[in-house]
């Protein structure tokens, strides 16, 4: 009567591979990342000898380990890179075939609702809700041609309980003066411009 070894009805596991074990068929062992199937029994050959040993699992590419909170990778026409965290609001933008993703400004407006101060980004939009209480919304420091902030009056009380904008050093319509919202319902936006006016000083903030 024929002996079966129940050991090998099916391939074996065998861990790490070790010099020093007496591998048979159908062993399979491991080594730096692989995995391998033993094809031809034998003692000492490494994983490498396809004399003995069959791959079975390849070892896939390193990926680079990024360390920075919001950063994403791609691949370039070299190999993975790096895409340092946009700004605020910002979007993935791709242009198309053999070249890189970039950021780009939304086309979306994502709405915040704001009721106590606070100091706004560049493309954010405000639903300010000064309903409990007066509060100033600063606008955003250092800004560059372009830069815009979208204001609302959603509960339409700032003919009564006005919002205060912040010129944070900048001008708003040429005026070096902070800005009162006292209209109710008002919605407009502010984009940063600089360009001088007939007075050679910079608008700065022009409404809109």
């Amino acid at each position: 009567m024929a002996t079966i070894n129940l050991g090998r009805i099916k391939p074996v596991f065998q861990g790490a591979y070790n010099a020093a074990t007496a591998y048979v068929v159908d062993d399979i062992a491991t080594y730096d990342g692989e995995t391998f199937i033993c094809i031809l029994a034998s003692t000492g050959n490494a994983t490498s000898n396809a004399t003995y040993w069959s791959k079975i699992a390849k070892k896939g590419d390193d990926v680079t380990q990024l360390t920075t909170h919001g950063d994403m990778l791609f691949r370039d026409a070299s190999g993975v890179q790096r895409l340092a965290a946009g700004t605020p609001n910002q979007m993935l933008v791709t242009k198309g075939a053999s070249a890189d993703p970039v950021w780009g400004s939304s086309t979306s407006i994502l709405w915040e609702t704001k009721t106590a101060n606070f100091t706004a980004v560049h493309g954010g939009a405000y639903i300010c809700n000064t309903t409990d209480g007066v509060f100033t919304m600063t606008l955003p420091a250092s800004p560059v041609d372009n830069d815009f902030v979208i204001i609302n009056d959603g509960m339409g009380v700032f003919d009564t309980k006005n919002l205060t904008v912040d010129r944070n050093g900048n001008n708003i319509a040429g005026s070096a003066t902070d800005l009162t919202v006292d209209k109710k319902y008002a919605n407009f936006r502010l984009t940063f411009k600089t360009i001088p006016d007939v007075t050679s000083s910079f608008i700065g903030w022009l409404i809109s």
